[in-house]
């Protein structure tokens, strides 16, 4: 027995660090293939799983996210950007290797992301720092620690600012033509009652005799009476279309606000953490 004993040392000894490192590493995480629709159900329940998440992830818990997010992940399996949302909080829980796999994974069901280089860099951060940290020296006791901090900080799933949308500008430009056609019948309006009250003053004072006797005072009497109709009518047209218009840019919805929130996809056509839509 005593001849084997130091053979059996070395061998525990070489095998210790693999224990160790293994020890260490927390178990590596896997996702099963995406191979069934979604039903209504199934994406109600993701949406109340993410909204628990997001307490737990808000309040510092993530692994409590990590365990909602992936049972949200589990119900709706085609709400892809739930993967980021699951990258940021195992960063954040200092599960790197399971950042870098889910990240992964998220480039393997869509390698078409618009964010797909800015999500590979990521990645490649991750595996350096990883690196870095598994090779660098061990510290001196009697040295300050010093605070590691990882490359790359992930994305804080603080609630987005909503972009401002702008309403359409089609029903100012209405008001503002009605102002212009209704200030020109107004003017014009004027005018004609000037005129037709000269005309009408004349006519009556200076011919007694009626139409015969004065037909240029009736002809423009009643000339300017006639403008006065229409113009009238110009001004109520252009009174129509400053009411209508304010109306109808102040009861209308501004355009491209879309809300971005932290709320990660749990259907199709939903966002992420990243860039986030609300339900």
């Amino acid at each position: 027995m005593r001849t084997y004993a130091p053979a059996l040392a070395l061998c525990a000894l070489l095998a210790a660090p693999t224990l160790v490192a293994s020890a260490a590493d927390p178990p590596p995480v896997v996702y099963k293939a995406c191979e069934k629709k979604p039903t209504a159900d199934d994406t109600e329940a993701a949406k109340g799983l993410f909204s628990a998440g997001k307490v737990s992830y808000n309040e510092a818990d993530y692994p409590k996210a990590i365990q909602l997010w992936r049972d949200a992940f589990e119900r709706d399996c085609t709400a892809l950007l739930l993967l980021q949302n699951l990258a940021n909080a195992y960063e954040k829980a200092g599960n790197i290797p399971a950042a870098i796999t889910t990240l992964e994974t998220y480039l393997a069901r869509d390698p078409q992301s618009s964010e797909a280089a800015t999500i590979q860099k990521r990645i490649e951060n991750m595996k350096k720092a990883r690196a870095a940290a598994t090779t660098a020296p061990p510290v001196a006791s009697s040295a300050p620690a010093a605070a590691t901090s990882s490359p790359t900080t992930p994305p804080p799933p603080t609630t987005n600012p909503q972009p401002q949308g702008r309403r359409p500008l089609t029903p100012l430009f209405v008001a503002g033509g009605g102002a212009i056609l209704g200030i020109t019948g107004l003017v014009l309006y004027l005018g004609a009652s000037s005129e037709n009250k000269d005309a009408s003053a004349k006519y009556k004072s200076t011919c007694p005799g009626g139409e015969k006797q004065c037909p240029d005072l009736f002809d423009k009497a009643e000339s300017s009476s006639t403008r006065m109709s229409i113009t009238s009518t110009i001004g109520y047209v252009g009174l129509a279309g400053v009411a209508g218009g304010l109306a109808w840019y102040l009861l209308s919805k501004p355009e491209g606000q879309t809300a971005r929130v932290l709320a990660p996809s749990v259907a199709p056509g939903y966002a992420g953490v990243s860039l986030a839509g609300s339900f």
